[in-house]
């Protein structure tokens, strides 16, 4: 039986930068710092947004709607040159585009939320920490490797893509739950994104029959945006890597238990708390790290990618908001993806690639999850949320 096609091809073009703006003076190339370094051979974010466009009219999405994304698109690589012939970045250039073509202009003008901010002086390395990265990803090909290419990572044919929803009534009731149980003991971080993480993790470790059999420790990784941490902070459009991922570390048997939320948001308050004791600590380690043939002492039972807070749903081409949005690379990393919801009622989005039998486990622990909380009952004056 022949293969539907799902896809048809348009038109492939090269789209370049207005040439009467070549000599502008934002830069056409930049040095990379230690934070792009540690990413240098790691699979790039790729990302889809999916739009419904309103008319169904053939030529008008031919004559109008491409010409548009095309101009756009040209004016848009103004501001970003550095890309241009190699167009690999995240949301800032994204919503930078769709800010340009929905408002039709015809000169290349960005306001200044989205404009970036290219000085690399901000990020200090007085350790030479650049020249310890280049050369720990260089021995990683053998004494004789002259390649800082992505490393090629191959798709098992046989992963499925899901998303699940964590709404903010869920948040609602989890957050009343934690802050019932946690009368008593010390404070933890509760904030909406960490309660959903913390469910997250309790999901996955009560769906993993060969975690729960093999590691004592979960390991739950999420990444910490070093922009505003820095001293001094630097700009939010600060173009390039400025992150570091964080694990959070906990019992196995503490998230099978009737506190298991609890028990993984305590773990991610942690973590996160030990940022005020030195963000860059360690830093220096991380060059083992690239170089490391051997396993993790504890594997990450979950990595989060990307961020709610960079409301993906809010990019508007000038035919609303996005229907979907997905992001690809998970498929190669294994990551969880957590954006923002495209209902827009405060919640998120969990998308996730796996194999089919994982992929329905989660599923089944993040309903019986999201039973419990609609179904909270009162136990010894507190509220229990019982995965069953």
């Amino acid at each position: 039986m022949a293969q539907s096609q799902m896809v048809k091809t348009r038109e492939v073009c090269k789209v370049a930068p207005p040439p009467d703006l070549s000599r502008s003076a934002i830069p056409k190339s930049l040095p990379l710092t230690f934070f792009d370094l540690f990413w240098l051979r790691s699979p790039p974010f790729q990302n889809l947004f999916f739009y419904e466009i309103p008319s169904q009219n053939t030529l008008q999405f031919e004559y109008s709607i491409i010409p548009k994304l095309k101009q756009s698109l040209s004016l848009t690589l103004h501001h970003y040159l550095p890309l241009a012939g190699n167009l690999k970045t995240s949301t800032l250039f994204i919503k930078s585009w769709a800010q340009i073509c929905k408002a039709g202009a015809d000169s290349p003008a960005l306001v200044h939320q989205l404009t970036p901010f290219y000085n690399r002086e901000v990020i200090k390395d007085p350790t030479g920490l650049d020249s310890i990265y280049i050369t720990q990803w260089l021995r990683q090909g053998g004494p004789n490797n002259r390649s800082l290419m992505i490393f090629d990572s191959v798709v098992p044919p046989d992963l499925v893509r899901a998303t699940f929803e964590f709404t903010k009534d869920h948040i609602q009731k989890l957050r009343k739950c934690v802050y019932e149980k946690n009368s008593s003991k010390p404070p933890v971080h509760i904030t909406s994104l960490s309660l959903a993480c913390a469910f997250i993790l309790v999901c996955v470790v009560r769906a993993s029959e060969n975690h729960v059999k093999k590691n004592r420790l979960a390991k739950f990784v999420f990444g910490v945006d070093c922009r505003y941490r820095l001293k001094p902070a630097i700009p939010s459009t600060y173009f390039g890597n400025c992150a570091i991922g964080r694990p959070a570390i906990v019992e196995t048997k503490d998230l099978l238990g009737e506190d298991g939320i609890l028990s993984a948001l305590e773990g991610i308050s942690e973590a996160i708390a030990s940022l005020d004791d030195g963000l860059l600590d360690g830093v220096d380690s991380w060059a083992s790290l690239i170089n490391s043939k051997e396993p993790d002492e504890i594997p990450p039972t979950a990595c989060i990618a990307w961020s709610p807070r960079f409301q993906v749903y809010n990019t508007d081409f000038g035919w609303g908001a996005p229907k979907k949005f997905e992001m690809t690379s998970i498929g190669r990393t294994g990551a969880i993806c957590m954006s923002d919801s495209k209902n827009g009622n405060g919640g998120f989005e969990i998308g996730m690639v796996s194999q089919m039998k994982k992929i329905e486990a989660f599923a089944s622990s993040f309903a019986k999850g999201l039973e419990a909380l609609c179904n909270v009952r009162q136990s010894n004056s507190r509220a229990v949320v019982e995965f069953g």
